[in-house]
């Protein structure tokens, strides 16, 4: 259903600070339409599953922090991961905002 999404936002002219926003937060903005619940599968693409071999909290923090550097790279063109541990070299990324 994503891909749909995708392929109907392009097909329609959606502008893309639209589709961005919806693919980061479009249930959240759109919360009565069922369709943003595939717009933000953009965010539910990692790698990340919850097992019984490990610890909830610790793979839900794995998945946080996958979230949050995919959005950098593809929204902003910029690896956040390192400003997980410190503030990021070039830009004005820190840990805290991390």
């Amino acid at each position: 259903t994503y891909r749909d999404y995708v392929i109907r936002a392009f097909n329609t002219d959606t502008p893309f600070d639209r589709i961005a926003a919806e693919q980061i937060a479009g249930d959240e903005l759109h919360p009565n339409d069922t369709g943003m619940q595939a717009a933000v599968g953009f965010l539910w693409a990692g790698p990340w599953e919850h097992t019984s071999m490990s610890v909830a909290a610790e793979t839900r923090q794995l998945w946080l922090d996958d979230v949050t550097n995919a959005v950098g790279v593809t929204f902003l063109a910029t690896e956040l991961r390192c400003a997980q541990c410190h503030d990021h070299k070039f830009d004005p990324y820190t840990a805290k905002d991390f």
